[in-house]
């Protein structure tokens, strides 16, 4: 099921590419959040077949230091030397960071390592979702991945289970008291987020699911 979803997104990427082309109409990706081997891939955009004629990437792309970047096609490139001047140039130590961050990444393969520990950690909270069936959608890719708080005794006129947010967020503030933040949003703000490092090993991952199962547990007052 997953598997044709993301091959209809990736079909609706190249219609989004052939239509943009046709009426020369620039197709501009935002990479803030997931750019930057975050996906799994060095940039999310790779997985769909196309490439956009502007990327926007930041957050990651800084080292922690305030940094953003726009990228284009060279075709795009119309100024002049010495032309784009201005008193609004990026921070040095940004600048600086920025460009340790991306020779780090590279050096320590963090791209692969992102997309193995995601696999690894949907694996766990697919796990948990057997035991648990409050937990009703897992989804991601690379190191973003989210799993969904329902109540699966109520069910709305679409026939989907709806959502939880008052036990997403006591399920928050468990993992918390446990020693772990989880990041909340979504639909009805019940969906659980995790956006680990990219340097996150292997045994951080298993830390992440156990302590995620002790507060359903204690959540919910039981296993199962």
């Amino acid at each position: 099921m997953k598997a044709a979803l993301f091959q209809h997104l990736k079909n609706g990427f190249k219609n989004y590419s052939r239509i943009t082309n046709e009426h020369g109409i620039l197709l501009i990706f935002d990479e803030i959040q997931c750019g930057i081997g975050r996906s799994g891939d060095n940039f999310a955009f790779e997985a769909s077949g196309i490439e956009p004629d502007i990327l926007i990437l930041s957050k990651a792309v800084g080292g922690g230091m305030p940094m953003s970047i726009i990228l284009y096609h060279e075709k795009f490139d119309c100024w002049n030397a010495g032309e784009h001047t201005g008193t609004f140039r990026g921070n040095q130590l940004a600048m600086a960071s920025g460009a340790k961050t991306l020779e780090i990444i590279k050096r320590d393969n963090l791209t692969d390592n992102a997309r193995l520990r995601g696999e690894q950690l949907r694996n766990g909270l697919s796990a948990l979702q057997q035991k648990f069936p409050e937990i009703g959608e897992v989804r991601g890719r690379g190191l973003m991945n989210a799993i969904e708080i329902i109540n699966p005794n109520s069910i709305n006129a679409l026939g989907q289970a709806e959502g939880a947010p008052e036990l997403a967020a006591k399920v928050q503030r468990a993992t918390l008291e446990l020693g772990l933040i989880i990041e909340k949003g979504g639909r009805k703000g019940a969906v659980l987020r995790f956006l680990p490092p990219l340097i996150i090993s292997e045994v951080q991952i298993d830390f992440v699911i156990a302590t995620l199962e002790k507060a359903f547990v204690n959540v919910l007052g039981n296993g199962s």
